[in-house]
């Protein structure tokens, strides 16, 4: 007989837990994947952010007098960018994902690029996250100052 009014009872709880498990584990997840998500879109971010800045400044200390050529900082950008940036040539259909420019900052335009000249190296691509079908932008600029004269390397490594 107890049982029975046991089960004929309306305020039973037995399967609430279950219910608002139920209810919560798609938000769990859906956090959870945006954490990773976000993770990964940072790690690039950082990547790349430190790519353009050591192709930057590479080319500030290493280049002066037209001695590097864009192709050989744009390889040297690839590498250090663990192959996220890619740079097509500029007749690609798509625009180019990295950008790398000299600005003759002299009080002559010899169109040489010298000591005191900048580089500046752009690069914006879209990164799609793994979970959702969203692109979200990767974009990072640099600009320095070239140390070396016409020819020169500056330094001779170590510290």
């Amino acid at each position: 007989m107890r049982l029975l009014r046991r089960l004929l009872r309306k305020d039973r709880e037995d399967g609430q837990a279950t219910f608002e498990f139920a209810l919560l584990i798609p938000l769990f997840i859906l956090a959870v994947l945006l954490v990773v998500d976000g993770g990964i879109w940072m790690y690039k971010f950082v990547t790349v952010s430190n790519a353009v800045r050591d192709t930057a400044r590479y080319a500030s200390v290493n280049c002066g007098g037209n001695t590097c050529d864009i192709g050989a900082l744009e390889t040297r950008l690839e590498q250090s960018s663990s192959g996220f940036v890619t740079c097509p040539p500029p007749t690609a259909p798509d625009p180019p994902d990295c950008q790398i420019r000299w600005i003759d900052r002299g009080a002559g335009d010899s169109g040489d690029v010298d000591k005191g000249d900048s580089v500046i190296i752009y690069v914006n691509q879209k990164h799609d996250l793994l979970f959702f079908p969203v692109s979200v932008g990767v974009a990072s600029c640099a600009e320095m100052r070239l140390e070396a004269a016409n020819g020169e390397s500056v330094g001779s490594g170590g510290c």
